[in-house]
């Protein structure tokens, strides 16, 4: 048997076990996600929207600004819903500044003094700035491109829209005004909007 080794980059030998870490019951690679990888390093983040009280075709949205070139975020979007709705990603949209409740952006990493989020809002002055906050529910809503939408029917109470990482995520932008929109298609309605991004 061949014992191959290997040298860090302190210049220390290294055999192949120390350097992957194997499962010694099944002989597989022990590995985590990039997406699960980057919340341990604080660069995750999460934020959400709930409105309990929906008639059909009303709205819930989840709006903010990108910064600049980097870091890049690394969106995905989801939703809840009791009876049904659209689910919409909207490029360059705008609306009222002013307007909206701003909502505090989580880290992950529940340390003390997390890394801040990058994404900017305009809720109480006309550039928009970064207060790790984005803007829930804001006013004349309007433009922009959509770039994905995603239906939700079925089973009363039963009802999600949203899926894993790998075939639901945007790179978004730098420097652009977005929009997480929900539309609610059914009365007596709920849901929940929560987006999930990385900031790498």
């Amino acid at each position: 048997m061949i014992e191959v080794k290997f040298i860090d980059k302190e210049g220390n030998i290294r055999s192949l076990d120390e350097i992957l870490a194997i499962d010694s019951e099944t002989g597989g690679l022990a590995i985590i996600s990039h997406a699960e990888l980057e919340a341990h390093h604080g660069h995750s983040f999460t934020v959400q929207a709930v409105d309990d009280t929906l008639a059909d075709g009303e709205k819930v949205n989840i709006a903010f600004k990108t910064g600049g070139v980097n870091p890049k975020v690394h969106l995905v979007a989801n939703c809840t819903t009791l009876v049904g709705g659209s689910l919409a990603i909207i490029e360059a949209p705008t609306w009222t500044q002013g307007s909206g409740t701003a909502t505090a952006i989580i880290n992950r990493l529940r340390v003390e003094n997390p890394i801040q989020s990058t994404l900017l809002e305009n809720d109480t002055v006309v550039a928009f700035t970064a207060t790790n906050q984005v803007l829930v529910n804001v006013a004349d809503l309007a433009g922009g491109t959509t770039l994905w939408t995603r239906y939700s029917w079925g089973e009363r109470g039963k009802v999600e829209a949203g899926a894993e990482r790998a075939s639901n995520e945007f790179m978004l932008k730098p420097n652009t005004q977005y929009a997480v929109l929900f539309t609610a298609i059914g009365a007596a309605n709920k849901a929940q909007i929560f987006l999930n991004w990385m900031e790498h």
